[in-house]
């Protein structure tokens, strides 16, 4: 007979019990995929700085201090900030430059730019031979004076160059720029300090003559500094992701194996109470024989000379327990037994062991007890029986046999005790009788 074909409906059925124990994945793919995508095409992060933020003190560099003759002046207005230039040949590099300094309320200040990736020089208007200007960001490099003992900032260099005269822009790419090797050589840096920082950004200058000396006048103004970048950087956002996709995997990892913990113990304890209840008598919860049996090394132990282990065995029965069943029925029967356990319990010590041998019959064991102490023990245990246990006004007695030894000679012990109990019997019962 052919196998039946799923249904479309408990196919869909199955298909939405997936995505639902799933669901956290499928968050994190989503989360992944679109994060990466808007990261892309969007994430744009923007700041513009301008003559209107008043954080920037205009000022102009010359070459005066390579011997030089030019004539720099530079202003600002509500246009922008302006660098009149006059480059003169000189005996070194000629040049003219803008220098923008950040402060605020006089009080010089730090940009951190190393979240963004380019600089966007917007021009006013640019006039004179000079169309290329050499930018020049200048960074407060800590280590330097820490490591090295230079007091300067550092300089990180690169050529912009405008796209028209008039309303023109420059873009430069941030990691493009790198130390110049002028710097360097001058103030000897080490090589474990020309990493390109930018994290703490001071001054930002513009130079005439970026890559050859241009002599001549001219003047150009800049509008404002635009920086771009992402509000997560590339790297950033795939760590973020990578911590997120281990945090998961790790996650998941401790939650299985805490719940494979958790079902291994609860497996045990099953297989602990499984134990137990094959070993226990369910009527009376005393041990069974299996369960006696499988506690004598255990009562071994409790032996009070481990080097002469002794005890006594106490074989218990009721009287005309079959007449009490017949004449009270079975639930009455059922009743005196689990009494009956109830006080052989009472009347242990922590280290006895009593067991339901089988029906009627019950098993005292006491490790360790001198042999003239076993037979007052059980007379106490038959007087006890004598007065406690009755059910419907009917007193029920039990007849006890004894024997005492070696625990090692355990079978033949319990062989004597019952011989003992049979005595008991058949001498008039309500008494006990000794193997001893």
């Amino acid at each position: 007979m052919p196998e039946p074909i799923p249904s479309h409906r408990s196919v869909a059925l199955e298909l939405l019990s997936l995505l639902a124990r799933e669901r956290i994945v499928l968050l994190l793919l989503f989360a992944t995929f679109g994060l990466i995508a808007w990261q892309h095409w969007g994430m744009e992060r923007t700041v513009v700085l301008d003559v209107g933020d008043k954080i920037a003190v205009v000022s102009s560099v010359d070459d005066h201090s390579e011997n030089g003759t030019s004539v720099c002046e530079a202003h600002e207005d509500s246009r922008g900030w302006w660098l009149q230039y006059d480059v003169r040949q000189g005996t070194n590099w000629s040049f003219c430059g803008l220098n923008l300094a950040f402060r605020k309320d006089g009080v010089p200040i730090s940009l951190d730019w190393s979240n963004f990736d380019s600089l966007v020089i917007h021009m006013v208007e640019i006039n004179g031979p000079n169309v290329r200007f050499q930018v020049q960001i200048k960074v407060d490099d800590r280590r330097l004076l820490k490591e090295t003992g230079i007091q300067s900032m550092k300089y990180l260099s690169m050529i912009g160059v405008p796209n028209g005269t008039r309303n023109s822009h420059a873009t430069m790419t941030l990691d493009r720029f790198v130390v110049p090797t002028w710097w360097a050589g001058r103030f000897g840096v080490p090589s474990r300090n020309l990493d390109p920082i930018r994290k703490e950004v001071r001054e930002i200058e513009f130079m005439t003559s970026a890559d050859q000396i241009v002599l001549g006048t001219g003047s150009f103004g800049i509008q404002s500094l635009e920086l771009r970048g992402k509000w997560i950087r590339q790297e950033a956002l795939f760590k973020l992701l990578f911590a997120a996709w281990l945090a998961y995997v790790v996650g998941g990892l401790a939650i299985r194996l805490y719940k494979s913990l958790v079902s291994i113990r609860n497996l045990q304890r099953q297989a602990t109470r499984l134990q137990e209840l094959a070993e226990r008598d369910p009527l009376t919860l005393l041990h069974n024989r299996r369960g006696l049996e499988n506690h004598l090394k255990a009562i071994t132990e409790r032996a009070i000379d481990p080097t002469n282990p002794v005890i006594g065995v106490m074989m218990i029965d009721l009287d005309y327990f079959k007449s009490v069943n017949d004449t009270l029925g079975h639930d009455a029967g059922d009743d005196i037994l689990r009494n009956l356990a109830r006080i052989i319990q009472e009347d242990m010590r922590p280290n006895n062991l009593a067991a339901r041998w089988g029906g009627e019959e019950f098993i005292l064991l006491l490790p360790g007890i001198p042999p003239d102490r076993v037979l007052p023990a059980a007379e106490g245990l038959r007087c006890r029986v004598e007065s406690d246990l009755h059910c419907q006004n009917l007193h029920v007695t039990a007849s006890i046999g004894v024997a005492h030894g070696r625990i090692d000679d355990f079978d033949t012990l319990v062989k004597r005790a019952d011989e003992a109990l049979y005595r008991a019997k058949t001498s008039g019962r309500n008494r006990v009788e000794t193997a001893i």
